[in-house]
């Protein structure tokens, strides 16, 4: 059984520059670390350049990255679904994630925006 290591990065945070994150990604990289999980709409992590240089770097060293989005992120991060997992959180129609969901490799559903209504909705779409 293979068992995944991830770390959790964010951008915008005062005590952590854009150089001390990206050596942070690159050493974990160097030591098996397989993803990163950061978001993207919370208060404190922000779409700045920052954020950018993180996912252009990751992408730079095949570095898989899960992103925490709402509608209104996705929209602006979409283009590097090549190496980024989206985790979907609120905004999202059913036949979005459906056809998500058939055009990436990989989506997650942040179980916290989901009512037992809306999943099984969602699973009877799919199946």
């Amino acid at each position: 059984m293979s068992i995944l290591k991830g770390l959790s990065i964010y951008s915008g945070l005062k005590d952590y520059t854009i150089d001390e994150n990206l050596k942070y990604i690159k050493l974990a990289k160097e030591i098996g670390i397989d993803f990163f999980f950061t978001s993207c709409h919370i208060d404190e992590a922000v779409l700045n350049e920052d954020f950018f240089k993180i996912l252009k770097y990751c992408k730079e060293i095949n570095m898989q990255l899960v992103v925490d989005v709402n509608k209104n992120a996705y929209e602006l991060i979409k283009e590097y679904n090549d190496f980024i997992v989206f985790r979907l959180d609120y905004g999202f129609s059913i036949d979005e994630i459906v056809w998500m969901s058939h055009n990436y490799d990989l989506i997650e559903l942040n179980a916290s925006c989901m009512t037992k209504e809306y999943l099984n909705k969602l699973v009877n779409v799919l199946l």
